[in-house]
């Protein structure tokens, strides 16, 4: 059986859906079910002392840097 353009994109957006459905929903089970997100914020807090908050700061500042880089590579690759 062959599928035409217009089956072959219909399928391609189910999958999609049904990834990102499976993909939320995990979230929400592991986050909001489970009432962890006091353990999460915690955690997180907690492991940003004086000497890895620049790590995060560093990286948040160069990311536009990134995302500049990576278009152009994309627009030159295309």
């Amino acid at each position: 059986m062959v599928l035409s353009k217009g089956q072959i994109r219909l399928v391609n957006f189910t999958i999609k859906l049904l990834l990102i459905l499976a993909v939320g929903y995990l979230l929400f089970d592991r986050l909001v079910k489970n009432k962890d997100i006091g353990l999460y914020k915690e955690n997180f807090l907690a492991s940003l002392d004086s000497s890895n908050i620049w790590y995060l700061v560093v990286a948040i500042l160069i990311m536009p840097l990134n995302w500049l880089l990576e278009a152009k590579k994309w627009q030159m690759l295309l």
